[in-house]
């Protein structure tokens, strides 16, 4: 499964942290299933439908907009550790500056007070800063946080 991952991960940033072990783990019987399926037919088709489908189901599951990411680079900051969750945001902002953290996480699917904690360490991280009020001001993205991103 890890070579899954990896395989996945280079496809695309929106992979990378696509549990893909748990996902497996979580319908066992119908991995094994398929696997025993596309023995027996001998084609890779009954697997590749099913892992295609829990992938599927993952990303719904999590909300993830793929369309978010759109023009976004994994080297922000250069080894900042970035997640997912981080990168939607950054893009999410990009997007639209005024955004509300309310906004936010319903767009990508999480709790308020989730997203208010991945905003409060992305600040400790300065990879973005609010200017104004909460009701009326704008995030701002740091331009060395984004220097090796195209957004």
């Amino acid at each position: 499964m890890l070579w899954q991952s990896l395989i996945l991960g280079r496809l695309h940033p929106i992979f990378e942290h696509l549990p893909v072990e748990n996902m497996v783990y979580a319908n066992q019987q119908a991995y094994y299933d398929a696997i025993t399926e596309s023995s027996r037919v001998a084609d890779s088709c009954p697997f590749i439908n099913f892992m295609l489908n829990e992938i599927l189901n993952a990303l719904k599951a999590h909300k993830i907009d793929d369309t978010a990411n759109v023009g976004i680079n994994v080297g922000i900051n250069g080894g900042t550790n970035v997640g997912i969750n981080e990168r939607n945001i950054l893009a999410i902002i990009a997007n639209s500056p005024n955004v509300t953290v309310r906004d936010m996480a319903e767009a990508l699917g999480l709790s308020l007070r989730q997203c208010e904690r991945l905003i409060a360490e992305m600040k400790r991280k300065n990879l973005i800063k609010r200017t104004g009020s909460n009701k009326s001001g704008a995030w701002l993205i740091n331009d060395d946080a984004m220097s090796n991103s195209k957004l």
